[in-house]
């Protein structure tokens, strides 16, 4: 499988889910790709992960209330700008992956206001592209298919396929039970 096969194929299949249901998978990617930007703080000593965890934790009130708050929702993106590094500024894959971690939240976040199904079904590229950087870097390799059949490809790859199928076959009545 191709890295545009992968991306078109998961990105298809979350555009399939409700909006709710693509807050939770969007949730979980973020989650997952949290410690990027852990390591880059600390490695750069910029920025603020409780800023972040505060992005995922607005994300999850909101998937279990049913409710977004507006004004709460502008503040938490404003938040999340400030701590958003500009690579140019660092340099370093980790900025790049730090920055990756950011703009999924950011996008969740932006899509909420107007509750924009087309802007989340890209998340999951966001964090297969993210993984691919990080194996490129620590392999120093560029070959397509060495990425594809790396075993944390593979991995995120198979956590991505069975938590669209999860969401895809859940009651929207036991979202909750996911996040």
């Amino acid at each position: 499988m191709t890295t545009q096969y992968i991306n078109e194929t998961f990105e298809q299949a979350v555009e399939q889910l409700s909006f709710r249901k693509q807050l939770v998978f969007a949730y979980h990617l973020a989650k997952r790709l949290l410690p990027n930007y852990e390591v880059f703080a600390k490695e750069e000593e910029w920025g603020d992960k409780k800023i972040l965890e505060n992005a995922l934790f607005f994300i999850k009130e909101t998937i279990i209330k049913e409710k977004i708050y507006q004004e709460k929702l502008q503040e938490v993106i404003d938040s999340l700008l400030r701590v958003t590094p500009d690579t140019d500024d660092f340099g370093s894959v980790q900025s790049s992956l730090a920055l990756d971690v950011c703009v999924l939240l950011l996008e969740t976040l932006e899509s909420m206001k107007n509750q924009d199904k087309q802007q989340l079904s890209s998340i999951a590229s966001l964090s297969f592209n993210s993984l691919r950087i990080w194996i490129e870097d620590r392999d120093n390799t560029f070959d397509e298919s060495h990425i594809d059949n790396d075993p944390l490809m593979q991995k995120e790859i198979t956590f991505q396929r069975e938590l669209i199928n999860k969401l895809a076959n859940i009651d929207e009545k036991e979202i909750f039970s996911l996040v």
